[in-house]
């Protein structure tokens, strides 16, 4: 888990993914901007071309935080730790990814 301040004017997307590849494990990052908090998450993999290279296993996740909006406390409190499956650290992260996409889903359909 990681925190990160960004300035206003900060290009978030290209900074998101350049972390989340540099670290090789999975990241669950907060940022924090003038216009308010995202969450992100990625999937990892070996890379194939490279050894000993981690690769983004497909599109990075991201929750975009609104105070106001109705499913935003349903949603952050999805998140805890006893809510989610905890066989395995690969299906903790698993059902964070999860939460995040119905969080997205919520926020289209209201």
């Amino acid at each position: 888990m990681l925190s990160l301040t960004l300035r206003a004017g900060a290009k978030a997307p290209r900074l998101t993914e350049l972390i989340d590849r540099a670290i090789p494990y999975p990241v669950f990052l907060i940022q924090a901007q003038p216009t308010g908090l995202t969450l992100s998450l990625s999937h990892l993999r070996w890379s194939q071309g490279q050894s000993g290279q981690t690769v983004l296993d497909g599109p990075l996740i991201t929750a975009a935080l609104e105070s106001e909006a109705p499913a935003t406390n349903d949603f952050l409190a999805s998140l805890n730790v006893t809510s989610q499956p905890r066989q395995q650290l690969h299906a903790l992260y698993q059902g964070w990814m999860e939460q995040f996409e119905a969080h997205a889903a919520a926020r289209l359909t209201g």
